[in-house]
């Protein structure tokens, strides 16, 4: 029996392994990128530069690519609407292969440095093309799923921090960013011969300010934004974060900081499947309230519990599936709420809030170290943000009616929404 589409065509040709071969293709799309977009996170001044740098210039160089990978989601998102996945997978992939390409060998200037990381920014915006590629080729009550598995695909950053430091240790800088570079020029290339949009999608032909305007303006769109940026920051803000707070709490030595911080990113990525496949049988509500209620309790736990061991470790682990769990639950009531062909502008959106949620969080629990010289105000910050989201999870619609109508027909050209 042939596929129905998101938006109510048959593609006979795509069978059901085709769709998920697609789903595959994504992923590695998003993984590589994301692993490029936070490469600069894990190293030391030292594997970074040749020259020397201060700690301030290390955390521009850090934080540079996030913050043009949130602003850039935006976009690339309203573009994916506009021009489908099958032209904007490429498009991400070799933006980034070329700062990648650049920063392999400019490493004497920190000038050219940043700008560089500027450029790199793009690699972040991989999901916002992801996610409405992979959602139109599939049923509603399997889009929470196959999003949260793309989703999951942002291990890559975990990837960036355990594969990383080790490479650039065996192998050197150079021939790190060299190495991701191909990465990057092969995903480009292989998604421009392989990658498939599906039947409606890119429509539109909006002005791409036009669709960011409308989308923002929708009442859909700020229904679910908040709790995605609250899990997908809660998550950033804690990998930024849990590295010193091991070190300087638990003792912990600073490579084995780098990896358990790693290890709570996989933890994170690996619930988001699970949290979709929830939110997709039982409705994203009681997802969300069990786990952001659950990231609450376990980051009070974490709070007040400055022993080191193995509860510790189970605690943070768990505290990462819980935000996961929080995140694909997310996704979830973003497909639901969202039509198919807003969903690259919506996920653009929630992309870049959820980043910036994750850097004011981390400066914030800094901020507090800094002032008090304690963790525990940074960890109960966490907590109050966790414990909102679960009282605002509970206002978020609840299980799709069986039988619920399909989303309306797509708008003609240029009609706007």
């Amino acid at each position: 029996m042939a596929a129905t589409t998101a938006h109510g065509a048959t593609e006979a040709g795509t069978s059901a392994r085709g769709r998920w071969g697609l789903l595959l293709l994504a992923c590695w799309t998003v993984l590589i990128n994301s692993w490029a977009w936070t490469m600069i996170a894990p190293l030391g001044p030292a594997e970074i530069s040749d020259i020397e740098l201060t700690g301030a210039e290390r955390t521009v160089l850090v934080a540079v690519p996030l913050l043009t990978g949130a602003f850039g989601a935006v976009p690339i998102g309203a573009m994916t609407d506009r021009h489908g996945g099958h032209t904007m997978f490429p498009v991400v992939s070799f933006l980034a292969f070329f700062p990648t390409l650049y920063l392999a060998f400019m490493d004497d200037s920190f000038t050219f440095m940043v700008a560089g990381a500027l450029v790199l920014g793009a690699a972040g915006t991989a999901l916002a093309v992801a996610v409405p590629a992979v959602a139109a080729w599939f049923e509603p009550s399997r889009r929470g799923l196959v999003t949260g598995i793309v989703g999951a695909a942002t291990g890559g950053v975990a990837l960036s921090a355990l594969a990383t430091p080790p490479l650039v240790g065996a192998i050197g800088r150079t021939a790190t960013f060299l190495f991701l570079a191909a990465l990057l020029l092969v995903t480009g290339v292989v998604t421009l011969l392989c990658s498939r949009d599906a039947p409606g999608m890119g429509t539109t032909d909006e002005v791409v300010w036009e669709r960011v305007r409308y989308a923002r303006e929708r009442e859909a769109t700020r229904r679910v934004w908040p709790p995605y940026a609250l899990a997908f920051g809660g998550f950033l803000a804690m990998v930024i974060y849990l590295p010193a707070y091991l070190r300087n709490v638990h003792g912990t030595a600073p490579r084995d900081a780098v990896v358990h911080a790693g290890a709570f990113a996989v933890a994170a990525v690996a619930a988001r499947p699970l949290g979709g496949y929830l939110g997709d049988r039982f409705g994203p509500r009681p997802v969300l309230i069990a786990g952001f209620g659950a990231a609450a309790a376990l980051t009070l736990a974490a709070a007040l519990d400055t022993d080191a061991g193995a509860a510790a470790t189970i605690t943070f682990v768990l505290l990462a599936f819980a935000l996961g769990l929080a995140a694909g639950a997310a996704c979830t009531l973003m497909t639901q709420m969202v039509e198919p062909r807003d969903l690259g502008v919506t996920t653009g959106l929630a992309t870049a809030a959820a980043v910036l949620t994750g850097l004011v969080m981390a400066v914030l629990m800094g901020a507090a170290q800094v002032l008090t010289d304690s963790y525990l105000i940074g960890l109960l910050i966490l907590a109050v943000a966790a414990l909102a989201a679960a009282l605002a999870g509970a206002a978020a619609p609840g299980r799709r009616p069986p039988g619920r109508r399909e989303p309306a027909e797509p708008r003609a050209r240029g009609e706007r929404a």
